[in-house]
């Protein structure tokens, strides 16, 4: 019995463990992540420790605005959880729509086709010689 008023509380491996998994599910849930990224984070293989939850939260965002811009928002939590830097991650969605890209149509629009309803020069002088 310690008697100087001192409390010392030993904690096991597994209990610090615990401890930090709260700490960090405590900072995601606050932070406002999309589910699906908040879980992304939640996950073992993210690797997301009290020390780094702030930090990967933000990038968490970051790649969320991006992936969102380039129109491929559900791959954001598969980013996150890999922790892919932004450039990669950017390099990577460029790539993949630049795959996609735009369609291109090759038929003619539908419209009129080409040369009704347009006066040809011989129209014109067939009616000024009266011809028509």
């Amino acid at each position: 019995v310690d008697l100087s008023g001192s409390v010392e509380l030993a904690f096991t491996p597994e209990d610090r463990a615990k401890l930090d998994r709260a700490e960090v599910a405590d900072a995601i849930s606050a932070s406002g992540l999309a589910p699906a990224l908040a879980m992304a984070l939640l996950t073992p293989s993210a690797n997301v420790t009290p020390d780094t939850a702030a930090a990967r939260i933000a990038h968490a965002k970051a790649l969320a605005d991006i992936c969102a811009a380039a129109g491929l928002p559900d791959v954001a939590a598969d980013y996150a959880t890999k922790n892919t830097d932004l450039e990669t991650a950017r390099a990577q969605l460029i790539a993949a729509k630049a795959e996609d890209g735009p369609e291109i149509v090759t038929a003619h629009p539908q419209g009129k086709p080409t040369g009704v309803g347009k006066t040809r020069a011989e129209t014109i002088y067939d009616r000024r010689a009266g011809r028509t």
